[in-house]
C-alpha cells in the first residue's frame, strides 16, 4: 500500500506507561511489567501518524521514554461534555448546603482503588514488589517478590500510597467533618467505616457519576496524590468536574493540579490540609460562594491547554479540536498545524527520492 492511498493512523492514549513509573502497589502495573509489552507500546506509538494525549507533560513523557518525535504527538486536553455535567452548576443550592452542614461539613474523596495499596504490597531492599501469597501447600501464607522468590518480612518495607499523607488528618477530624469516600473504601480506614464514623459509597455506572456527586451533597472534595511520575502524567479533570459542580477542590500541591489551581487550595501535607479545611468550615456563606463563582469563571475563560487554545472547559464548545484531528486525510488534509505539514512534506520528499516512477493511480517503481 502506498503512502498516497493508505489510511492515517491516529492513536489516542494516555494510560500506557513504562512499568518503572507505575507505583508498585497499583494492580495494573503487572500488565505492563514485561519487555514484550513495552516493545509493543513503543512500536504502536512510533508507528502512528499522530499520537493524541491529554497533557503537555505526558506528551514529553512519551517523547523521552519511548522516543516518539514531538512533532507526532498532539496534546488535546480533557474537557467535560455539557450533556453530562452541563446542568450541575447551582451556586444557590451549594451555598444552602454549606449552611445546612456547617457544623460538620461533608468532605468527599472521590477515587478508585488504583490510588490505594489495597493488597498491602511491600518493597524489598532491591526495589521489588512483594505480596503475601499462599505457599505450595495452599495453607500457609508467605511473602514473595514479583519474581516468585520467597522473602522475609523483616527484609521488606512499607509502600505509601496517595492517601497516606492525610490518613492521620482523617482519623483526627472525624468529629469535625463527615468524611465521604466515593468509589472505593481504603483498607487502612476500614475500622472507621465499620463503625460508621466515615461514610462510604461504592462506584456507580459512569453515566450516573455526576448525579451521584450531586446526591452526596459535598461541601468540599479533597484530591491527595503522591509525588511520582504516574500522577504527574495525569490531567486535572477532577478540578474541571468540581468547577462544573460548584464544589471547591483541595488538592496536593503537585502536577496536574498545581498547574491550574490557586495556591490557597493546594496543600503540601496533612497539617496544611487540616488548617485550610478548618478555615473554610468557619468561613461565611459569602466567602464560600465566591470560591464557587471564581472556579466557575476560570472554567469558562479561554486559555491555552496542551497544543490548543480552548474557549472553556466544555467539550461541545471545542469540538473543532477533534474535528480537525479526525478529518485528516492524505489526499485532502484539513489540519492547519505546521508540524503536521512539515512532516507530510518530508514524507513526500523521501518517497520521491526513493522512486523512479510514481503514477497517478498510486503505482510506483522504487529505485
Amino acid at each position: 500500500m502506498t503512502e498516497q492511498n493508505r489510511a492515517w493512523y491516529i492513536y489516542a492514549i494516555d494510560d500506557a506507561m513504562h512499568y518503572d513509573d507505575i507505583p508498585l502497589f497499583n494492580r495494573g502495573r503487572q500488565a505492563f511489567a514485561s519487555d514484550r509489552i513495552q516493545d509493543n507500546i513503543r512500536y504502536m506509538l512510533n508507528a502512528a501518524d499522530l499520537v493524541v494525549v491529554t497533557t503537555e507533560y505526558i506528551k514529553n513523557y512519551y517523547h523521552t521514554k519511548y522516543g516518539v518525535p514531538l512533532s507526532n504527538i498532539i496534546a488535546a486536553p480533557n474537557l467535560l461534555p455539557k450533556w453530562w455535567f452541563g446542568d450541575r452548576y447551582d451556586p444557590d443550592k451549594k451555598v444552602a448546603q454549606f449552611s445546612k452542614f456547617k457544623a460538620k461539613p461533608r468532605i468527599g474523596i472521590v477515587s478508585s482503588l488504583s490510588h490505594y495499596n489495597v493488597d498491602n504490597v511491600r518493597v524489598t531492599k532491591d526495589g521489588k514488589a512483594c505480596r503475601l501469597v499462599k505457599d505450595e501447600t495452599n495453607k500457609t501464607e508467605v511473602w514473595k517478590d514479583q519474581d516468585g522468590n520467597e522473602v522475609r518480612y523483616e527484609d521488606t518495607e512499607v509502600i505509601t500510597d496517595d492517601l497516606d499523607q492525610i490518613v492521620d488528618v482523617i482519623r483526627g477530624t472525624v468529629d469535625d467533618f463527615q468524611w465521604v469516600f466515593f468509589g472505593y473504601a481504603p483498607p487502612k480506614l476500614k475500622d472507621l467505616i465499620d463503625k460508621r464514623k466515615i461514610e462510604y459509597h461504592g462506584g456507580v455506572p459512569i453515566l450516573n457519576y455526576p448525579s451521584m456527586i450531586e446526591r452526596l451533597q459535598l461541601q468540599v472534595v479533597v484530591a491527595p496524590i503522591k509525588d511520582m511520575e504516574f500522577n504527574r502524567c495525569k490531567s486535572h479533570i477532577k478540578f474541571l468536574e468540581c468547577c462544573a459542580s460548584g464544589i471547591p477542590l483541595f488538592a496536593s500541591n503537585l502536577l496536574p493540579y498545581s498547574g491550574v489551581m490557586r495556591r490557597e487550595f493546594l496543600f503540601d501535607d496533612g497539617n496544611e490540609l487540616r488548617e485550610k479545611l478548618m478555615k473554610l468550615k468557619f468561613s461565611s456563606a459569602g466567602v464560600y460562594r465566591k470560591i464557587i463563582e471564581e472556579n466557575w469563571k476560570w472554567f469558562n475563560t479561554p486559555t491555552r491547554d496542551g497544543d490548543f487554545n480552548i474557549k472553556n472547559g466544555w467539550l461541545e464548545d471545542n469540538l473543532n479540536i477533534w474535528v480537525d484531528l479526525f478529518r485528516l486525510k492524505p489526499k485532502a488534509p484539513t489540519c492547519s498545524m505546521k508540524l503536521y505539514w512539515d512532516q507530510k512534506v518530508a514524507q513526500e520528499k523521501e518517497r520521491a527520492e526513493n522512486a523512479i516512477f510514481i503514477g497517478d493511480n498510486g503505482v510506483e517503481i522504487l529505485k
